[in-house]
């Protein structure tokens, strides 16, 4: 048969693009989905001890303020009286009350949940005897957590490389235990003053030549230390902010990414996010180092990281991940879990050379109350320092093994919404931690976050049919620019259509997203198409292929690209990835 053409043209820089006419999508009408929210919760006394043996009808559920019924519950323990270890305890016959009837309530009556654990690292440097108990409790950790058929990975952050999976999913003990061991090593030494960070940072991005330059000009950053590494000793607040700002939105993504990874696996999830720069101001260490005691008013808006540190809370409530961060770097000097000496001898980047004497409390103070928000909101817990996150792991360990789960109905639209859900113990001594929300997402965004999530490591997801993509010749269309054609082969009976106006329509929709260096992607750039099958070709077309062609603009930082097709009428997708040619 002949092949069926469909022709568009796509720009990945960030350019105003034309309006075009809304394409016509064939559907079956308005679909409300009744979908059950799972929550799992974390209970205490008023001495911080957990307690068991609770049932359906000892909690209430609100979402948006309106207590809905709890369909679903179970308690899962390694250690209940008379249980099998894991196993789910179902409420007792007759316990629920009269407000909560028992035949309503559904007992998970499921073997135990296996466990997804991601441990991601930001490498740091510290003295041995801070850094030995730290990786020792991790170490700890996976001996007692991780089981047969669980899965745990370790990625590291690395800035200009973005992550690195040291260790991919495995629930070899020995395995995970030897990749820690080995960022053990790798993390003991001087600690990184702002002035080492800030003159590191500087050289990296001057050997990443002048692609980086380039596509930071186009943004407006401020000239870093003179734009050379020769010239990175010179302190430039605003410029190292600029580039710590960067990368904590790169990081960010890739967490993002790491978590919408998971988010096909059953069971428990949990991300421990070992990170030193994840504040709510990014640089505002640089600024401390000078003598001020906040980030200026005229870069507030700037380096405020808020909303993008609350892409991360829709997206591990999304994906139902809890989160504990651990902040290994504490106070400075840190001597035990006060802390209370300052480094005022640490030679920084101050007009003196000496690190102001609050130095050290300010960027605490900056990064843990990130780090407390993200733990808060998803449920989990959040510790800073050797001691007291030595005290926090076996509280971690607890999660795993003694948690409850209730579920309650709720409806759904797939739009783009968050709800607020709260989850109290009808027991005012009894403290219920759990996560805030519930995150519905579009069919879109969801199309978005897995192609992203491409970019950084494999999804867990499989795409549901296969398409191809190539790359033709470059053309330099620009100083700064290349322009090449994309051509997408997409089989036509992967798709789906409905029956409209006596034709047989269909729609779906390309997306592309550039991956860069950093560790950094650009935006994700949709085009829809819809078409029409006469009824008499139908048998016919089915056995061919429709091709679509692009024209793609990038940037001298773009290295490949993430390329999706999606069904909009069956909501099946198809991924590929091609690298740039240099």
């Amino acid at each position: 048969m002949n092949v069926k053409r469909l022709v568009a043209l796509l720009s990945l820089c960030l350019l105003a693009a034309a309006p075009q006419p809304k394409p016509n999508i064939p559907s079956m009408g308005e679909t409300i989905e009744v979908t059950v929210v799972n929550v799992e919760l974390f209970v205490t006394d008023n001495k911080g001890q957990r307690v068991r043996g609770l049932t359906a009808n000892d909690f209430d559920v609100f979402e948006e303020g309106v207590r809905q019924p709890i369909s679903n519950f179970a308690e899962y323990s390694e250690t209940v009286q008379g249980g099998q270890a894991g196993v789910p305890v179902p409420q007792k016959p007759g316990e629920a009350g009269a407000s909560l009837p028992q035949k309503d309530v559904a007992v998970d009556q499921a073997p135990p949940q296996p466990r997804t654990i991601v441990l991601f690292y930001e490498p740091t440097k510290l003295p041995n005897f801070r850094i030995e108990p730290l990786f020792a409790s991790l170490k700890q950790l996976v001996r007692d957590s991780v089981r047969p058929g669980d899965a745990m990975a370790i990625v590291v952050w690395n800035g200009v490389a973005g992550m690195i999976e040291r260790q991919p999913f495995t629930d070899d003990v020995n395995r995970l235990e030897a990749v820690l061991d080995d960022l053990a090593e790798e993390s003991v030494g001087v600690r990184l003053d702002p002035y080492s960070e800030a003159r590191r940072r500087s050289i990296e991005l001057a050997l990443l030549a002048q692609s980086i330059a380039d596509v930071a000009g186009a943004r407006g950053a401020p000239a870093l230390a003179g734009g050379s590494a020769g010239a990175a000793s010179q302190f430039d607040a605003r410029g190292n902010a600029w580039m710590a700002m960067l990368e904590q939105r790169a990081k960010i993504r890739g967490i993002n990414a790491l978590m919408n990874g998971i988010s096909g696996s059953g069971g428990k999830k949990a991300l421990l996010l070992a990170t030193r720069r994840l504040g709510d101001f990014a640089g505002a260490e640089y600024f401390f180092a000078t003598g001020s005691g906040e980030v200026p008013f005229d870069r507030r808006t700037e380096l405020d990281m808020r909303s993008e540190l609350n892409s991360m809370t829709e997206t591990a409530n999304a994906n139902g991940v809890t989160i504990y961060p651990l902040y290994f770097e504490g106070l400075g000097n840190e001597q035990g879990a006060d802390a209370s000496i300052s480094p005022a001898g640490i030679q920084g980047t101050s007009p003196t050379g000496i690190l102001p004497a609050n130095f050290d409390y300010l960027v605490l103070n900056n990064e843990t109350g990130a780090l407390s928000t993200l733990a808060e909101r998803t449920g989990g817990l959040m510790a800073w320092g050797s001691k007291n996150i030595v005290n926090l792991i076996p509280h971690v360990q607890d999660d795993f093994d003694s948690y409850y789960s209730l579920g309650y109905r709720t409806q759904t639209r797939r739009e783009d919404r968050a709800r607020k859900i709260v989850v109290k113990a009808k027991n005012p001594a009894y403290t219920v931690r759990a996560r805030r929300q519930f995150v519905e997402k579009s069919d879109t965004t969801k199309m978005k976050e897995r192609l992203i999530a491409s970019l950084f490591r494999e999804t867990g997801e499989w795409p549901i049919f296969d398409i191809k993509a190539e790359l033709g010749a470059p053309k330099q269309v620009k100083k700064d620019r290349r322009s090449f054609p994309l051509t997408i082969t997409i089989p036509v009976e992967s798709l789906t259509t409905l029956e409209q106006n006596g034709q047989q329509a269909g729609a779906f929709s390309v997306f592309v997203v550039p991956g860069k260096v950093l560790g950094a992607i650009g935006e994700v750039t949709q085009k829809t198409q819809s078409y029409t099958i006469k009824p008499e070709d139908l048998e016919k077309t089915k056995l061919g292929v429709f091709t679509y062609e692009l024209e793609v603009l990038v940037d001298p930082a773009t290295q490949k690209l993430a390329i999706a097709v999606y069904d909009e009428v069956s909501r099946d997708y198809g991924l590929v990835q091609l690298e740039v040619p240099r």
